[in-house]
Order: structure tokens, then C-alpha cells, then sequence
């Protein structure tokens, strides 16, 4: 794809370590070394490599004032990717603000709403099965005349792991719009909602189910209700941080056979979606499928802010050095 940095000086060799206070590019890529290092079965060697070389080199766009903006990078799309994971889910946060803004746009008194689904965690060998019974409970819970008061929906899968207990936590983040009439006439109690995920996923035994209202973060004065409800749902998939460990030599490594296995249970799954209203408005505004092999994750929220660029830096992965060297 051409671009308007194309025809810019390149810089390298300077010896420069890249330094963005924004993006931790070196900790993505050690966390994605030790992940790729990790998948050994001869049928996940090519992701492995793919994994492995990806964000060999990034190049920026950069201005008088040392302003850089992403501009070319050899990113792998990975779902297991630490790299690719992180800007998957700046799109996702990104995209769902965009739809609620939209939303707002035409039905300012619309409210939002965030429901987390649980089931019991399972062993290693139930959960690709109960990953799927999820995305099926979840269609006979959209289909119940209760849910016919939420306007818009977007859920999203994430997958924890607990090292204790050796099992796996699969749940839903999901996101639903609601007119503010749902409030006074047509309010759906917590234990309703629980009763509702029971009775959907045929699992008596659940014993909780979160609800809340969006409001904005305390934490961050300049955040609004929906920044808040699309950082919480724009959680893509898996926690590195439950199966990559930092050791005291500050390399990373990643438990094999949990890597392994959530690289086959989540491959090929839809692991994010919208419905109803939100799904009607992210068609209109042609916003592009997260999960598609051929996403662009360079060009992401933010970053695709244009600069007035004088010249690219090139930043190459150094082994040696184990960091961004131009």
C-alpha cells in the first residue's frame, strides 16, 4: 500500500533504541519470543516462526519535534501473538467507541450496561467444547423475549488460566445498549440475569453473574462512560500474563503446554462480535473485521493521526542487545 512517508529520507544506523512512551514495542516483542518458543508441536512450527520474526522491524514516521507515528511493520496477526494481541485490542476499544458515539449520536438517552458471563472453569480437555457450548448458550440467551429490551450488543471471549488450579476460565465481556426506559419499566434484576445464563447454558450450578451500569473511571479525568465501557470489553482473548513469567535475567518465558493449547482452542473462532443496533452501526460505518488474517494493525485508533513527517526511522529487532536498535 503506498503511503504519503514513502518518498521520505530513511534514517538508520544511528545506533538510536527506540524509545515510545506510548507502546512498549520491546516487552510485546520478548513476551511474543517467549510465546512462538513455546509452541513446539510440528503443526504449530510455521505459526511459531511467523510469531517469531514478527516486528523484526518497525518503521516510523517522524517530524522536526521527534513526533513518531507508526508506519510500516512486518506483524504477524497471530492470536497468540503478544504484539498483535495488544493492537487487536486497540481496535477493539476503538471500534466500540466509535459504534457507541455513533449510537449516541442519534439516541443520546440510550444507556449501556456491562455483563459479565462466567461458566465453571475447565480442564485443558473441555475447552474447545466449552468454548463453543458458550458461543451456543449465548444465541438461546439473545433469542429470550427478556433480551428483546437490549438494542445493540458486543461480546467478547477471554480465556485466563489458573496455575494453581491448572484449569482454564472462559467468559464472556459483553457490552449492551438499552434504551433509559429499561431502567423504570423494564429493569432486569441482577438475579434475573443470572437465572437467564442458567437457564441458557444449562449449568444450574453458576452462581454469578456481574452487572453494571457504565459510568465513567474515577481514576481518569478525562474519561467518559463509553471510553469506559469500550476499554472494558476490549480485552482480546488471552492474558499473557497468565502464562508468560518474567525471570530475573529479564527474559520472558511461556508455559508450553498452555500456550499449546489455547493456540488450538481458540484458532478459527469468532471471539468478538457485535448484534442488533451496534452491529447495524458498524456496517454503516464500514469499520474492518478485527480477526481477519489480513487486518491492518498498523494503522490503529490513534495512530492514524497523519504527521508532518521529514523523514522514517527504521528500527530493526537487535538479538544481541534485546531491543529496537536504528
Amino acid at each position: 500500500m503506498i503511503s504519503i512517508y514513502d518518498s521520505l529520507p530513511n534514517v538508520q544506523g544511528t545506533g538510536e533504541t527506540l524509545q515510545d512512551g506510548t507502546n512498549d514495542w520491546r516487552g510485546s516483542k520478548l513476551k511474543s519470543i517467549a510465546i512462538s518458543k513455546a509452541m513446539t508441536k510440528e503443526t504449530l512450527l510455521k505459526r511459531s516462526q511467523r510469531m517469531f520474526d514478527c516486528g523484526n522491524y518497525l518503521k516510523f514516521a517522524s517530524d522536526n519535534a521527534g513526533n513518531m507515528k507508526l508506519y510500516r511493520a512486518s506483524f504477524c496477526r497471530d492470536r497468540m501473538c503478544s504484539a498483535c494481541q495488544k493492537r487487536r485490542s486497540l481496535m477493539v476499544f476503538h471500534q466500540v467507541k466509535e459504534v457507541c458515539n455513533a449510537i449516541k449520536t442519534d439516541f443520546p438517552t440510550y444507556r449501556y450496561l456491562l455483563i459479565t458471563l462466567t461458566v465453571p472453569n475447565v480442564k485443558s480437555d473441555r475447552l474447545g467444547e466449552e468454548i463453543s457450548h458458550m458461543a451456543a448458550s449465548w444465541r438461546r440467551l439473545a433469542r429470550r423475549k427478556e433480551f428483546g429490551i437490549v438494542k445493540g450488543w458486543f461480546r467478547a471471549l477471554e480465556v485466563t488460566y489458573n496455575g494453581e488450579r491448572d484449569d482454564y476460565h472462559p467468559h464472556f465481556h459483553v457490552l449492551v445498549c438499552v434504551p433509559s426506559g429499561y431502567f423504570k419499566k423494564n429493569y432486569i434484576k441482577q438475579e434475573r440475569w443470572l437465572e437467564l445464563w442458567q437457564e441458557a447454558t444449562k449449568y444450574p450450578h453458576i452462581t454469578q453473574v456481574d452487572v453494571r451500569a457504565i459510568k465513567p473511571n474515577p481514576k481518569r479525568p478525562d474519561s467518559d462512560d463509553i471510553s469506559s465501557a469500550a476499554a472494558e470489553v476490549g480485552k482480546y482473548a488471552t492474558k499473557p500474563s497468565n502464562y508468560v513469567m518474567k525471570a530475573p535475567d529479564g527474559n520472558y518465558y511461556a508455559f508450553t503446554k498452555v500456550v499449546e493449547q489455547l493456540a488450538f482452542s481458540i484458532k478459527g473462532r469468532k471471539l468478538v462480535a457485535f448484534g442488533g443496533l451496534m452491529l447495524d452501526y458498524s456496517k454503516k460505518l464500514d469499520l474492518v473485521d478485527v480477526e481477519s488474517d489480513s487486518v491492518d494493525l498498523i494503522n490503529v485508533g490513534e495512530d492514524n493521526t497523519e504527521i508532518t513527517a521529514v523523514m522514517v526511522k527504521i528500527f530493526h529487532w537487535n538479538i544481541g542487545l534485546r531491543n529496537y536498535v536504528n
